[in-house]
């Protein structure tokens, strides 16, 4: 080889790695951000919460009426901090609202979505025909 071929070689090589770190750097791929906002939002979360009278163990207890606890969870929603509890019942999905103060049932949301249909909702994979027409 020649000396030149090594050269324009080296060059596309150095070339090749600078754009590379350059897409990289502007999509964010290498860069060190620890999210900040969600770090944020867990401090306040954390603050919060000493102020809840009601574990979640009570809260999932608390919405057995509704149905069977699926998971359960602090957040702060929309700037409120509140117990969601999600339940099943007769295949029908729910989010109960557990006053964390009290323990008393605050407010249910139904879900329009079912077990039947969302089990099947994958976009690879469709329900035989057969169920679909029960489905409907």
């Amino acid at each position: 080889m020649t000396r030149r071929k090594i050269l324009i070689g080296a060059a596309v090589a150095v070339l090749g790695v600078a754009a590379l770190v350059g897409i990289a750097g502007h999509y964010g791929i290498l860069k060190d951000d620890d999210d900040d906002d969600e770090d944020e939002g867990r401090g306040a979360l954390v603050r919060v919460l000493r102020f809840a009278k009601v574990s979640l163990q009570q809260g999932l207890a608390a919405s057995e009426q509704e149905g069977q606890p699926i998971s359960g969870k602090f957040e702060i929603d929309r700037g409120t901090f509140q117990l969601s509890v999600y339940t099943s019942k007769d295949g029908k999905f729910s989010e109960v609202l557990v006053d964390y103060s009290t323990g008393i049932v605050a407010k249910v949301r139904r879900s329009r979505r079912s077990h039947k249909r969302t089990t099947w909702r994958s976009p690879n994979r469709r329900a035989p025909r057969w169920l679909r027409r029960r489905l409907r």
